[in-house]
């Protein structure tokens, strides 16, 4: 994490970029932002350049993914959804079920998307000059 300050109490920070964080019991990885917000909360490959940045409703999972057409989409879900049961319900303001994102991407090179992640986290980092 870049930040003059040590990472917040009780959370797990595995290569975040963000200006600022506010942060309790949470998980991030591969994380680029300008500021998060967040409590009992998981975000995984997220890259936001809003300018209010990430705020989280308290026990929110977030996940970018990038689809195979190069499309960036973001998926919600709340920690008490069982992912089974809403696995082809769009669920938390979600643009498809978790299903239609598994189908769609079936076939993906893997390989490509992490490429296309890293370079929109360091797109990002240079930006905010982290």
């Amino acid at each position: 994490m870049r930040r003059a300050s040590s990472p917040p109490p009780n959370s797990v920070f595995s290569n975040v970029n963000v200006l600022h964080a506010e942060c309790e019991n949470c998980i991030l990885i591969n994380c680029t932002a300008r500021s998060i917000k967040a409590k009992n909360a998981l975000l995984y490959n997220v890259v936001d350049d809003s300018e209010e940045g990430i705020v989280l409703e308290d026990g929110m999972v977030r996940a970018d993914v990038i689809m195979k057409t190069g499309e960036k989409i973001t998926l919600h879900q709340h920690h008490p959804t069982a992912g089974r049961d809403a696995w082809k319900s769009i669920v938390h303001g979600n643009t498809m079920p978790f299903f239609g994102v598994y189908t769609a991407n079936a076939g993906a090179d893997v390989s490509a998307i992490e490429e296309q992640f890293n370079t929109l986290h360091g797109e990002l980092k240079a930006k905010l000059g982290l």
